[in-house]
């Protein structure tokens, strides 16, 4: 099962996030992390896996790709929690003005 790990749950999260389950994405490969709750109350209804934050991401799962659906200017507090992830992982962004350089570095 494609495991997608979804940091951010906001507007554009939440699109994403239905996206896949509509297309028939199993619930259970679609984790989200949101230090906001109520922002994922509906995704959590429909059987996705939720954490308040990346520390509580389970430390034997590996994801196979980690989408970032925040705004640009947490980029650079976000992001770095995420690295442990790097070299099996892909990475992609939905923030504006970030390039896949920022992501490489």
């Amino acid at each position: 099962m494609l495991k997608i790990l979804l940091v951010g749950c906001g507007r554009m999260g939440e699109a994403l996030a239905n996206g896949w389950l509509n297309q028939g994405r199993d619930p259970a490969g679609i984790w989200v992390v949101e230090p906001n709750q109520k922002s994922a109350r509906k995704l959590i209804a429909k059987g996705v896996r939720f954490y308040l934050a990346p520390d509580q991401l389970p430390p034997e799962d590996t994801p196979n790709v980690v989408i970032f659906a925040v705004k640009p200017q947490v980029m650079d507090e976000v992001v770095p929690s995420y690295t442990r992830f790097a070299g099996t992982t892909m990475f992609a962004s939905i923030a504006a003005g970030r390039t896949i350089e920022y992501l490489e570095t």
